[in-house]
Parts: structure tokens; C-alpha cells; sequence
């Protein structure tokens, strides 16, 4: 009989403990049960009927606090409210930086949801929001430039319509000012109608230029402060990806040359704006020599950055500032929109921005990281963009 109580009370001691938790609390109550029964048989007949009952709901209120104590893996999710981008994961101290940080991770379903996440770090009653494509770079990469320099967030929308994403977070944000980047090719008249019902209070403005290259210097005029010009090919996306990058991190204008030569309209901005440092991002295949005997002559303070490719050019753009310890965003080098997004939150966090492939960390994107030693770490986009490997890989760099 002592062993029979003793067999029904070690189950549910380690349920308590916590020793057993989640499905298991099923076979440790049903174990109690059994050994109950045992010791039960053995008493006199007017005592079964009260232990019974008395452990019959003691199993059961052990095994119920057993199985609401099952551990949830961490996830980023969306507040039922308001929508903010939100860690339901373990928690962290947002006081002084945990020793070990661990990677956090912003994404959305799609594009556009990422960029809507992103955008809702800002507080509703915002002073601007930029709409760019997002389905169209060329456009978007100045528009991302801008609002990262002037702290504003950046949606994106389809060339037809509006995503839902983006309306929503226009009725979220409920900004003083809409500007649409980018002529009827770019974001379409039905598409510019669905975004004033979604910004019913807002002023809506459009900056659209004759060509791709009047868009980017309209934009460039509307910096409030220019120290550094970015000038990036319109013939190849990666190096239009590295620069958005690093437009978050180091605010200025991107504009836009060709293969063939520098547009008047990129020359006559920079030559307005006197910044002091021009950035000609990319290798000589994409701008060569002559792009930059032009740029040469209207600004004595010239760069050119390029990498082996659009990570290590990404890494040799953020090197350039030797601040360490700063927040870094980590994000796919594979999807423009997401280096896009990426742009306006490194400005209001004072992060770098890297890039990734989506299952590899690249060995410069490494060496950076290992570099700034940071502290807070952001994956932007999700575990299709920046895949869980890429994310564990990261965990041990900040180890």
C-alpha cells in the first residue's frame, strides 16, 4: 500500500517541479491514477470514496498546470491592435545590452508587408511617408535614400494597385504627408486613388520626373542635409542594392548614371548640392573610366567603392565609418525591396546595413560583422529571404 501511494505521488511531484511538462503530463497522470486505485483498494471501504475524489482533483489540477506550461518556440508576430512588429519570443532586457544578444527578426508574408512591418517603428501621426514601386528599383532607390536621410518611413506599392499591407499601414500611420515617387508607369492613377482613401487626412503629393534620371535628382533636392552623394549604375541591380544599404547608415542622395555617361540631370544636381564626398558605387563593367573623369571634374572629392560583389561592396560601405558596437540589420542581397526597406530603419536606429544570400552568410558580410561587434542585430525579411541557417550563423558571430 506504501508503495502504491508512493508510485502515484513522484508523477505528478515532477509535473510540479517542472521536471514534465506538455504531452508527457498525460502519461505521468495517468500513472498517479493507476497507483491511486492500488492504495485505494486497500482502505477501508468508508475512506474510498473521499480519497478518491480528493486525488482525482489533485491529478487533475497538477496535470492542467503541466500542460499550460508547454514551452512556445520564439516567433516575431503581429500586435492584434496596432499591428507593430512585436518579439513573443523570451524576453529581453531594454535596459543595458544582454551580454550574449540574440539575432531579433522583422518580416512580413510578402514585400509589402515587410515593408509595412518596418514602417509601423514609426508613431502614427508621422510628418511624411514615401510610396515607391515595388516591383521597379530604379525609382524606389532614391525614394529609399530620402527616407532614410530625412528619418521617414518607405512603403511600396504595385504599379495596378495598392496592397493592403500598404493601406493599412497608411490608416495605421496617419501621416501629414504622402509622396508618391515615380510617374503612372511606376504606381499607377487607380493605384494613387486607393491610397488617398487609404490616407484620408494626409496631403498627397507625387515627384515624378521625364525619366528615371530627373526622378532621382528631383528627390536629391528635397535632402534636408547632403555631406555625402551616392551615384550607382542603372544597368545593374546589385551594386543599386548595396548603396540603398548604406543610404540607411550614411544619409544622402542616390542618383543615377549609365555605362555610356553621366546624365545631365545627375551632374547638374551634384554640382547644386556641393556635397562633400561623391560615392561612385560599382566596378569599371558597369561605370567605366569616362563616368568617372566626369564626375571628376565637378567634385575633387571623389570615391569609387566596389567589391567582388554586392556583399563585399555592402561591408567596404559600411567600413568606411570605423564605429563599432552600432546596430547592424541583416538583410537578403538577393530582393531589392527588402534592402529598400532596410534603409529608413537603420537611419532612425543608427544601424549598418549588410547583406546575405539566402542560405549562406557571405565571408564579407562575416568579417564586418565580426568588426562592429554588435549589439543589437535585426534580420529583415523572412526565413525565405534569410533562411534559419543564415540566422543560427549569425547567433555564433555574436557569441
Amino acid at each position: 500500500m506504501v508503495l502504491a501511494l508512493i508510485g502515484g505521488a513522484i508523477p505528478m511531484a515532477l509535473v510540479l517541479w517542472g521536471e514534465i511538462q506538455g504531452p508527457f503530463t498525460l502519461l505521468a497522470a495517468g500513472a498517479s491514477t493507476y497507483f491511486i486505485a492500488v492504495f485505494r483498494h486497500h482502505l477501508p471501504e468508508n475512506f474510498r470514496n473521499p480519497v478518491a475524489s480528493v486525488a482525482a482533483i489533485f491529478v487533475a489540477v497538477v496535470s492542467l498546470l503541466g500542460l499550460v506550461g508547454t514551452d512556445v518556440a520564439p516567433v516575431f508576430d503581429q500586435e492584434p491592435q496596432s499591428g507593430r512588429p512585436i518579439n513573443t519570443g523570451p524576453a529581453i532586457d531594454t535596459g543595458e545590452a544582454p551580454l550574449v544578444p540574440v539575432p531579433e527578426r522583422v518580416q512580413g508574408s510578402n514585400r509589402f508587408a515587410t515593408a509595412a512591418a518596418v514602417a509601423r517603428n514609426w508613431d502614427p501621426g508621422v510628418q511624411q511617408i514615401y510610396v515607391a514601386s515595388g516591383e521597379e528599383y530604379l525609382d524606389s532607390l532614391p525614394a529609399a535614400a530620402l527616407a532614410a536621410s530625412n528619418g521617414m518611413p518607405l512603403l511600396l506599392s504595385r504599379q495596378a494597385d495598392l496592397p493592403s499591407e500598404t493601406a493599412a499601414a497608411l490608416k495605421f500611420l496617419e501621416p501629414t504627408e504622402v509622396v508618391i515617387v515615380g510617374g503612372e508607369l511606376a504606381i499607377s492613377a487607380e493605384a494613387e486613388s486607393q491610397l488617398r482613401a487609404a490616407a484620408k487626412s494626409s496631403d498627397i503629393r507625387r515627384v515624378a520626373g521625364t525619366n528615371r534620371y530627373a526622378t532621382a535628382a528631383l528627390l536629391a533636392e528635397e535632402h534636408v542635409r547632403v555631406e555625402t552623394v551616392y551615384v550607382v549604375t542603372d544597368a545593374r541591380f546589385p551594386d543599386a542594392v548595396a548603396s540603398a544599404a548604406q543610404a540607411g547608415s550614411s544619409p544622402g542622395p542616390i542618383l543615377l548614371a549609365s555605362p555610356r555617361g553621366v546624365p545631365d540631370a545627375t551632374l547638374k544636381t551634384i554640382e547644386r548640392l556641393r556635397p562633400s564626398n561623391v560615392l561612385l558605387v560599382g566596378g569599371r563593367e558597369a561605370l567605366p573610366d569616362e563616368v568617372e573623369t566626369e564626375l571628376r571634374a565637378i567634385s575633387p572629392q571623389f570615391t569609387r567603392v566596389s567589391g567582388a560583389d554586392r556583399y563585399e561592396t555592402a561591408a567596404l560601405l559600411s567600413a568606411r565609418s570605423k564605429e563599432r558596437s552600432t546596430p547592424v540589420i541583416v538583410t537578403s542581397g538577393a530582393i531589392f525591396t527588402d534592402a529598400l526597406s532596410a534603409a529608413p530603419l537603420a537611419s532612425k536606429i543608427g544601424a549598418k546595413v549588410l547583406l546575405t544570400t539566402p542560405e549562406l552568410l557571405p565571408e564579407a558580410t562575416i568579417a564586418e560583422v565580426k568588426r562592429i561587434k554588435p549589439q543589437r542585430l535585426i534580420i529583415l525579411g523572412s526565413p525565405a529571404a534569410v533562411s534559419s541557417d543564415v540566422e543560427l550563423s549569425l547567433s555564433h558571430l555574436l557569441r
